[in-house]
Formats: C-alpha cells, sequence, structure tokens
C-alpha cells in the first residue's frame, strides 16, 4: 500500500554544513526517504543535497516559513501520506535513534512493534546536548563534537517530536505534537498513553530541582499549582526504545549564529545569558552512545 514504510521530514535555513551528517545518519537507522522543505536559504543546499535528490533518497520543496507555518507538516500531511505511511517530525539538529540494541537498531523494527497494536501516533523525548566548551564551529561532526549532555531528569529533556502516521493528522499549531484525527491519541515509546502533561510523584519531586530551573532560563514564570507549560510534555523523560538527541547549543558561535535563520530577531532567545544558563546544565554527562549508530 506504501512505497515507503517510514522516513523523516525537516524544514532547514542555511544549515548546509550539518546535512551530509544528518541524512547519513537516518539512513543507517532505517529511513527510507527524507522530506526537505527549504526556507529560503542562500548558501548553496543544493550543492550537498543534489546526489540525495537525483537518487530519490531525498524529496526536495522550497518553502518559506514566514508565509506558512510548519509547511513540512502540512505538506507531508496533504502530499504524501500515502507515499510513506511513518514519518518523523525533527529538525536538523535532532538526530532520532533506537535504544534497544535487541532491535538490531533498526527503527523500522520498533515501528512495527506499534502497528501490530494498531497505534499511530508516537511521541520522543529529546536527551539535549550542551557546547562541549567550544567556541567556534569545527568541520567536523556534529554527534563527534558534542558529547556533553545534561542529565535526563534536566527539565529541557521533557520536551518532545512526533513520528506519526501522516493520514490521521488533523491540524498543526506547533511542530511537537498534533492534533489527531479519529480519535487517535500519541502513545510514548513504552507503549503508554495519557502521559502528556502528566502530573507525576517523579514530576512534583523534580520540579524546583530540574523543571523550574529549565523554564527560568527562557524567562518563564511557572509553578507546580500551574501546569500549563508541561501539557503537551512528559516528565520524567522515557528512553526505552526510542531517544532524540537534540544539539541544542552546538559552540557558542553557532548558537548566536541561530539568529539569522529567523524573520524576527529571536533576542529573548539567542543571547549569551541563555547560552551561558543552559550550558550550566548541559554539560553534565559524558555520552558517546551514539557513535555507536555512525
Amino acid at each position: 500500500m506504501y512505497k515507503y514504510y517510514f522516513g523523516i521530514s525537516a524544514t532547514f535555513r542555511n544549515e548546509r554544513n550539518y546535512l551530509v551528517e544528518w541524512i547519513e545518519f537516518h539512513k543507517k537507522i532505517g529511513a527510507q526517504v527524507i522530506f526537505l522543505f527549504d526556507d529560503r536559504s542562500d548558501d548553496n543546499p543544493l550543492d550537498v543535497l543534489h546526489k540525495y535528490i537525483d537518487s530519490g533518497y531525498v524529496i526536495y520543496h522550497k518553502a518559506n516559513k514566514y508565509k506558512l507555518r510548519f509547511p513540512h507538516i502540512k505538506r507531508v500531511a496533504s502530499d504524501y501520506s500515502k507515499l510513506c505511511k511513518w514519518v518523523a517530525f525533527i529538525d536538523i539538529d535532532e538526530f532520532l535513534y533506537p535504544t534497544c540494541k535487541f532491535k538490531k537498531e533498526n527503527i523500522i523494527n520498533i515501528l512495527k512493534e506499534f502497528d501490530d497494536e494498531n497505534i499511530k501516533a508516537i511521541y520522543v523525548n529529546w536527551l539535549c546536548f550542551g557546547s562541549n566548551n567550544l567556541e567556534k564551529y569545527e568541520n567536523k561532526k556534529v554527534t563527534e563534537r558534542f558529547t556533553k549532555r545534561s542529565d535526563k531528569l534536566f527539565g529541557v529533556n521533557c520536551e518532545v517530536k512526533s513520528i506519526v502516521q501522516p493520514s490521521i493528522i488533523n491540524r498543526v499549531t506547533n511542530s511537537h505534537i498534533f492534533e489527531l484525527k479519529d480519535n487517535n491519541v500519541y502513545y510514548n515509546d513504552r507503549k503508554e498513553n495519557n502521559k502528556l502533561g502528566a502530573r507525576t510523584r517523579s514530576l512534583e519531586l523534580e520540579f524546583n530541582k530540574n523543571i523550574v530551573s529549565y523554564f527560568k532560563i527562557y524567562g518563564y514564570d511557572i509553578s507546580l499549582d500551574n501546569l500549563g507549560r508541561m501539557s503537551n510534555k512528559q516528565y520524567p523523560p522515557s528512553y526505552r526504545r526510542l531517544c532524540i538527541n537534540h544539539y541544542i547549543t552546538k559552540s557558542r558561535e553557532e548558537y548566536m549564529n541561530k539568529q539569522d535563520r529567523y524573520d524576527q530577531k529571536r533576542n529573548d532567545r539567542y543571547n549569551m545569558k541563555v547560552f551561558n544558563d543552559l550550558n550550566k546544565h548541559l554539560n553534565a554527562v559524558e555520552d558517546n552512545s551514539i557513535s555507536k549508530k555512525n
């Protein structure tokens, strides 16, 4: 019924230096097709993408996020829902991979488990990495340069991204979790539902230590009695079958260069105070486990 069982979709802007590593990594973990949406890049990304486009592995589109929000999600849901059964919607600084070795490190084996139980939407927690105290960009793999991450219980890891069957996407209001059709619901990588926004004992015990500190970095006022910002997040995070390594800052230079990818300057997020405050937490643990997937 489908030409492809599992694919990945992303929008990018001026990220040419990262595209080949990102594509090759996801090819190895089982992605059979990649949908890429180029949001007005001016760094000549086609120079590195042409071989993937010519082979049919990458389906390439122009996009304009200033005019249409979430173009990759909406286009895949409308035009490619019969071409590819499962699609992960992530970013170029996010690396999705299976964590359970007995599944032979191929994500398709895991998705078939969910298929067997008629589950059509999964969310996966972030595991966020820091700067490794690097100041400048280097022409080396992201996954080799940045090997220090946060503690798994640090609040930023409550964020999730979606792997869904595009045919059930009803409405898109953010890039993390979507409104689904036909009473479908999200499951986590442990095949549990009703966990998004759940008020658990772990959340309450860790709230002041690991969650408030995350929200304060971005200037959000939040209390245990007002958990609105946790509604589309899972805490504690789960990495039973799947994980997304999110290289949230990279080096200081690369973090500040993110400003240029936005139509309006994001001084609220991309500034030295946020970078420094994040990296107090994001360089806590040495973790080379993703290198085994490369």
